[in-house]
């Protein structure tokens, strides 16, 4: 039995549902029994994986918002996503964490919002998926600062 814990299951990528159902079928070919679709960057991305989850019974997902996009983290995101998790086919809060490698948001940006999803991840007994480029360190330390050792995670 294979579990694939970590895979981008959006429509966008695949042109569709039909595409996505495609990619899943050559999978479980290929022996994996288990998903774990990661919605993060945009609140389409996170409903679309919440979306698939909910039409695969072998499919979950996690919900959140990727280092890359940290500058879209607003308040609207914030209420989405604190409605997200604790959907039924959610499963971890992420991928969230620190990117100093691309830069794409501002790292005190990145830092924030990757403090504010591990205490929103806390507050709902849910994993985190922890995303970490070129920054480790600074990813312990905010992911430890912000309770995200007292509960499980996957790095």
């Amino acid at each position: 039995m294979f579990a694939d814990s970590h895979c981008h299951l959006d429509g966008d990528t695949y042109g569709g549902d039909a595409g996505v159902d495609e990619v899943i079928d050559r999978a479980r070919a290929a022996g994996v029994s288990a998903f774990v679709s990661i919605g993060s960057g945009t609140p389409d991305g996170l409903r679309a994986a919440v979306r698939v989850a909910s039409r695969h019974p072998d499919v979950w997902c996690a919900v959140g918002l990727h280092p890359h996009d940290a500058s879209k983290w607003d308040d609207a995101f914030e209420a989405l996503l604190r409605e997200l998790v604790t959907g039924t086919r959610v499963v971890a809060v992420g991928e969230m964490g620190l990117d100093f490698h691309y830069d794409l948001s501002p790292r005190d940006r990145q830092r924030d919002v990757l403090a504010r999803q591990v205490r929103l991840a806390r507050s709902v007994d849910q994993p985190i998926v922890v995303h970490d480029r070129e920054a480790g360190d600074e990813t312990f330390e905010v992911v430890r600062d912000n309770g995200g050792f007292e509960g499980p995670g996957a790095l």
